[in-house]
């Protein structure tokens, strides 16, 4: 993995080529135990980053959190088996302490280390926490893309909500799998 932040940079300047991932938390997921929900929420990312691949994009960029962003980085991992040229890459807002937040727990941490272990990029925006970091991470994902694809409820509000927003306001199109 490549964690240097200018040699990422230099590979993410072409925004035309990256997509962006933002969706809910476990608690706003399909319950893990609801294996039929679940893999059609991972057929919908799996169709998604095939038709943006298909489109020109080759960088899957996703916000590191538990929930969708790890689902989303997952799925993504196992359609580059089948597209070798697609990258993920990974961007937690901060680095330290970041596991030890309240929304982490040992199977969703267990999960993230896998998925920074397979990216091909990744870094970290801060290097400790501070308020308002998450947002400042989700306006950097959107900023370095060129399509966001959300995990959205109709009624949500919080970071998902507002990072699918912020897109439309930067014109960046927005997929909303949540419905499909």
């Amino acid at each position: 993995m490549i964690t240097d932040k200018n040699e990422i940079l230099k590979a993410l300047s072409d925004r035309g080529a990256c997509v962006c991932f933002t969706g809910h938390r476990p608690d706003k997921l399909p319950e893990e135990s609801d294996l039929k929900e679940t893999a059609l929420l991972c057929e919908r990312i799996e169709a998604e980053t095939i038709k943006a691949y298909r489109e020109g994009k080759r960088f899957f960029l996703h916000g590191m959190m538990a929930g969708f962003d790890i689902l989303a980085a997952e799925t993504v991992l196992q359609v580059k088996k089948d597209y070798p040229e697609i990258q993920l890459v990974s961007v937690a807002p901060y680095h330290h302490n970041f596991f030890k937040s309240k929304e982490w727990k040992p199977g969703w941490i267990r999960r993230a280390r896998i998925v920074a272990a397979r990216s091909d990029y990744g870094l970290s925006l801060s290097e400790n926490y501070y308020s308002g970091v998450y947002y400042d991470r989700n306006r950097w994902l959107v900023d370095h893309s060129s399509l966001a694809i959300g995990y959205c409820s109709t009624f949500a509000r919080g970071g998902t909500r507002y990072t699918l927003d912020y897109a439309e306001r930067q014109y960046i199109p927005t997929v909303n799998i949540y419905h499909r």
